[in-house]
C-alpha cells in the first residue's frame, strides 16, 4: 500500500515541467534584453530644447512648460559614460565628450570614459568570504583577544 503512486502524479509532473518551461522563457527575455543593455553604448532620443532657458531635455519639463517658454522637438543621442574618478554612470544628450564635472564629485578637470547603457554585475567571489577555520584569534600569554 506504501509504494503506491497517485494516479495523477503524471498530471502533476506535466504541470510542473510547464511552469517551469515558461518561467525559464521569461528570464532568457530578460537576460537577452541585460545583454543588449550592456553593449548600448548611444541611443538615438527624441530631445526637447527649451529656447528660453537654452537647455535640452529626453522629456518636456513641466517647468518650462507651466512658464510657457518656448520648446521644440528634435531628434538627438543619448551617450553614456563613468567618471573616472567616482565611477558614477552618467547620461548626456548630444556630448561626444562631457566638460562638465561630475555631479557626484566635482572634480575638474573632469575625466570621463565611454560605458553601457547598462553597467555588468559586478558578482562578488564566495570563495573570498569564506573562511573553513572561523575567525581567527590570537594567543597572547595565555588570553585571548
Amino acid at each position: 500500500m506504501l509504494k503506491r503512486t497517485s494516479s495523477n502524479a503524471a498530471v502533476l509532473a506535466d504541470a510542473d515541467d510547464a511552469a517551469l518551461v515558461a518561467k525559464l522563457a521569461e528570464r532568457s527575455k530578460v537576460d537577452k534584453m541585460q545583454q543588449k543593455a550592456e553593449t548600448t553604448m548611444e541611443l538615438d532620443v527624441t530631445v526637447f530644447k527649451c529656447h528660453t532657458c537654452n537647455k535640452k531635455f529626453p522629456y518636456v519639463p513641466k517647468e518650462c512648460k507651466g512658464k510657457g517658454h518656448k520648446l521644440s522637438k528634435g531628434a538627438g543621442k543619448k551617450r553614456f559614460f563613468t567618471c573616472n574618478y567616482c565611477n558614477k554612470h552618467l547620461a548626456f544628450i548630444n556630448v561626444t565628450i562631457p566638460q562638465q564635472p561630475c555631479p557626484k564629485c566635482n572634480k575638474r578637470p573632469p575625466s570621463y570614459s565611454r560605458a553601457a547603457m547598462r553597467q555588468e554585475k559586478k558578482t562578488e567571489d564566495p570563495a573570498k568570504r569564506l573562511n573553513i577555520r572561523g575567525t581567527e584569534r590570537k594567543f597572547i600569554k595565555g588570553m585571548s583577544t
